[in-house]
Parts: C-alpha cells; sequence; structure tokens
C-alpha cells in the first residue's frame, strides 16, 4: 500500500492554469501519434453506442411523426366528406327563435314578480287591523 504525503510540495500533483489563477485552458500532451489514434479510436468506440441508440430514436420519431401526420390526413378528409355530405339545416333561424323567446320568457317572469308584489301588498292591507275600509 502506497500512500503520499501531501504535505511535501514536490509530492503534489500540478495546478492548473485555472487554478492558478489564469485563464488558459489545460492542455494534455500525447506522447506519440499511436497514442493519439488509440485516443481517438477509444472516444469513438465509447461514444458510438449512444450516438447509434440516439441515431435510431430519431429515426423513430420521425416515422412515429409520418404515421401521426397521416392520420390528421386522414381524419381531415373524412370530416370534410361528412360535412359536405350532411345537409344540415340553417340553425341561425332557430338560435334567434329561441333567444326572442328566453328573453318574452324572462320579461313576462319580471311582470309576474311585479305582480306578485303588488297583490301581496293588497292582501297586506286588507288583512291588516288598522287598514281603512
Amino acid at each position: 500500500l502506497r500512500t503520499s504525503n501531501m504535505a511535501d510540495p514536490s509530492q503534489s500533483p500540478p495546478q492548473s492554469p485555472e487554478a492558478q489563477g489564469g485563464a488558459a485552458p489545460r492542455v494534455l500532451p500525447i506522447a506519440s501519434p499511436q497514442a493519439a489514434e488509440q485516443l481517438g479510436q477509444g472516444l469513438y468506440d465509447f461514444l458510438l453506442p449512444v450516438v447509434t441508440e440516439c441515431d435510431e430514436r430519431v429515426k423513430e420519431v420521425f416515422a412515429s411523426q409520418a404515421a401521426l401526420s397521416e392520420q390528421i390526413d386522414s381524419l381531415s378528409a373524412q370530416l370534410e366528406k361528412f360535412i359536405d355530405e350532411s345537409k344540415t339545416p340553417a340553425l341561425g333561424p332557430y338560435v334567434q327563435k329561441l333567444s326572442n323567446s328566453r328573453n318574452r320568457v324572462s320579461s313576462i317572469n319580471a311582470l309576474l314578480d311585479r305582480i306578485m308584489l303588488r297583490l301581496d301588498r293588497v292582501n297586506t292591507m286588507i288583512t291588516s287591523p288598522d287598514s281603512d275600509r
């Protein structure tokens, strides 16, 4: 088991330029072109499965979007066909008649409320003992 003495400055790891107050990026030297090739191949081998899976998922999303687009187009065509084939009557006049009827009913209800209040006052006047007849 090997232990290091961190108190000894000659044993401490070198500090990055950022840690020393500089802004230069830290660059690791590569010993030989073969080492650079091996590093590149290692990174490629490491990232290839992730990139491949991501690419497959993107292709699946595109296929799903295409299928969804086809379904929307089909539904839109069916709705247009339904609208063209169904000869629904113009509902505007009927809606206007219903609105007019509702306004008349509301007006009649307000009139009946006023009549009921008058009848209540008349009844109160008739039944009260102080009323002058």
